[in-house]
């Protein structure tokens, strides 16, 4: 009941050893996702990975993407309770892992990174359309040397489908539509594709959706006002699959997210926004992002040659036109190149990846009003990670030095910090494992978003001091689990497996800055950028337990953390980490024959009765339970046809999410009951 995929054994890049993977069904065509589920591994989010400490786990959100028809990407994690989506309108959204903010995460999307914050008042999220997704790996342990720079708490990576992702045995082109209903804020949806084969190896797939969407309705009745919008996403990708030990994908990906909304309220709750409007009164505005990515392979039969070539050019641009013509971008330009040598000792299998990395991320803001203001993050990165295999254990260990600049338009501070880590696993017998990892993460630059970062005055010093440099953000990250894996229950077809992690993560010399006067933050100076003196931490646990079959397949985890020692100011807490009351998830599916699927999730989130000390935007909050269902139903069509229907919040309960802003006690809710339905086809 174990295997082990060749593929993601290359690119998971586990300084964290276990190589025990779940059963998946998404290396086979999209299209087989009306099938029976095949087994997951119980106790552990389903999908195409490799099971590791400090995990990487891929595919479990896509696979719950489509049976519950997610149309955005706080969708995605509904069913993990390790991550968190706060805010209630898109606007204002931001992700926490294991209580971590998603500014501190290495979060890619075929391999391109994320940029600086923009905006003050928006979550520092990129909107992701799922319907284009094929993979997510979710990674919230200590981070391999060749996984990148500044995962302070982990990493979170998109992967886009290709054409053949979508092709059955022996297809040479099809198309793809999807029209969809929502009740919550009356969306409605359109996703249409083609896709198909040039060659036996080369594909190609464009792919366009768009979503419009009116005020949000949370439990009880009430809407959200102006937190409606329109998603349009496109993507276009050219995907050739070994061609003479040659891989290549090129893609280009444009998503634009737009609607009349706050602006100073993005993430504050609306009900403190005057009546008349007239002092803060939505704007139009939109954030798009612009991706364009290029990944080259070459892995011929020598095992000491497995060369992986990374470049992307990735633009965030928010706008609001009728704002004195406010505008934040950051564009980033990037790639990494490496090889991977495998060899062996004995009967142990081993391999050494060795490479570098460059990202650039240059920052502008414009307002008609004040002109333009620039800023530059740079990171050279060199890794070497060094990977050991065997039946009975596995060991990763690696160095990082990174090179860093940061420029903040009056000052620019640079240096270079080494990273390391550490981890072993044992296998004492078939289907259990106990393990430990141990891993470090630098950055160079912090979370100042350019709508600040263009405050900065002449004579800006550094922690007080016109000479002194800024010192760089580094995380510690350890982890410690046991596991059980592919235990079958005699001849019942069912396999049984669970996992306990325990976590803890530091994040210390947290860059931030000092914005002296009165009145709204964006219009106040910056004088001195400075590093925080306390160590941030996170700890807390994390269990799973499932059993699963060819047909059913049950799941409950649990998640816990605590935070301490976070900046207590408004503008840095919300960008650092969130407390929330205890998590626990309960996902459920099955399948009659092969044209019913059905299933059911319960989500609960204890109250949340500590908060930490010394800051004003996170109150204790009751817990509430959620109730979740689908039907999948195949029609009997001569093309493949699939009506879809879901309901989320089946009960209707008015909630905020723990880690959602709050100000006078007031927080902007989490959307009601949202009866979600589809059509689906497919050729």
């Amino acid at each position: 009941m174990i295997r082990f995929p060749i593929l993601l054994a290359g690119v998971s890049l586990a300084c964290l050893p276990s190589l025990a993977s779940a059963h998946t069904d998404l290396e086979k065509p999209v299209d087989e996702a009306s099938q029976p589920p095949a087994q997951p591994e119980p106790g552990r989010r389903s999908g195409d990975a490799i099971v590791v400490l400090g995990r990487t786990i891929a595919g479990e959100t896509v696979e719950r993407a489509e049976r519950y028809q997610a149309r955005q990407i706080r969708d995605l994690f509904d069913a993990d309770p390790s991550i968190d989506l706060a805010g209630g309108s898109r606007n204002g959204q931001r992700l926490f892992l294991r209580g971590v903010e998603g500014s501190n995460l290495n979060i890619t999307v075929d391999g391109a990174r994320q940029g600086q914050n923009l905006y003050n008042h928006r979550g520092g999220l990129q909107n992701i359309d799922p319907e284009i997704l094929k993979r997510v790996e979710i990674q919230p342990g200590p981070s391999a040397a060749d996984q990148g720079f500044g995962a302070l708490g982990g990493a979170i990576r998109f992967e886009t489908v290709d054409a053949q992702d979508r092709l059955l045995d022996g297809q040479r082109m099809g198309m793809f539509a999807r029209a969809s209903y929502g009740s919550a804020a009356e969306s409605k949806r359109l996703a249409l594709a083609a896709y198909g084969l040039i060659s036996d190896e080369v594909g190609i797939i464009a792919y366009g959706t768009g979503t419009n969407f009116n005020d949000i309705r949370v439990g009880g009745g009430t809407r959200l006002p102006f937190s409606g919008g329109e998603d349009r996403t496109g993507l276009v990708k050219l995907s050739i699959r070994d061609l003479n030990d040659h891989s290549l994908r090129i893609g280009y990906e444009r998503n634009d997210a737009s609607g009349l909304n706050f602006m100073q309220r993005g993430d504050y709750p609306w009900q403190l926004q005057p009546e008349d409007f007239r002092a803060r009164p939505p704007q139009d505005q939109s954030l798009t992002r612009d991706t364009a990515t290029l990944r080259y392979g070459y892995n011929p039969e020598n095992q000491l040659v497995d060369i992986q070539l990374n470049a992307y050019s990735n633009r965030n641009d928010f706008f609001a036109p009728n704002s004195n013509g406010e505008r934040f971008i950051s564009q980033v330009t990037g790639g990494d190149l490496r090889n991977v040598f495998g060899w062996a000792i004995g009967e142990a299998e081993a391999s050494t990846s060795v490479g570098v990395e460059w990202v650039r991320d240059n920052g502008t803001a414009l307002r008609s009003d004040r002109g333009a203001f620039y800023n530059r993050n740079e990171t050279f990165g060199q890794f070497l990670q060094q990977r050991i295999k065997t039946d009975l254990f596995s060991l990763g260990a690696g160095v990082r030095r990174d090179g860093f600049t940061a420029d903040y338009g009056e000052r620019t501070t640079s240096g270079a910090v080494w990273s390391f880590n550490a981890s072993g696993e044992i296998r004492p017998v078939e289907g259990f494992s106990l393990g430990v990892a141990w891993g470090e993460a630098t950055r160079g630059a912090g979370n100042l978003p350019i709508h600040f970062a263009r405050n900065v005055q002449p004579g800006l010093t550094f922690n007080g001091s016109a000479t002194e440099d800024l010192r760089p953000e580094r995380s510690s990250q350890v982890e410690a689990s046991a596991r059980v894996s592919g235990i079958e229950l005699g001849d019942t077809g069912f396999v049984l497996s669970g996992d306990v992690t325990w976590f803890e993560t530091h994040i210390k010399d947290a860059i931030l800055y000092f914005q002296p006067g009165s009145g709204g933050l964006g219009g106040r100076p910056i004088t001195n950028i400075f590093n925080w003196d306390e160590t941030i931490r996170f700890k807390g646990w994390e269990a799973g337990l499932g059993i699963a079959s060819q047909s059913f397949a049950s799941n409950l985890r649990f998640s816990a953390v605590e935070i301490r020692d976070m900046p207590p100011e408004p503008q840095f807490i919300a960008r650092t980490g969130a407390p929330r009351g205890d998590q626990l998830v309960w996902d459920n599916r099955a399948a009659i024959g092969d044209r019913l699927t059905f299933g059911y999730t319960l989500r609960v989130t204890g109250r949340l009765s500590e908060v930490p000390a010394g800051q004003i935007v996170y109150i204790p909050k009751p817990g509430f339970t959620l109730h979740d269902v689908h039907v999948n139903y195949r029609l009997p069509t001569k093309f493949d046809a699939q009506l879809e229907l879901a309901v989320t919040n089946l009960t209707d309960v008015e909630f905020v999410t723990h880690s959602t802003l709050t100000q006078n006690g007031f927080g902007t809710q989490d959307p009601g009951r949202d009866v979600r339905l589809s059509l689906v086809m497919r050729y």
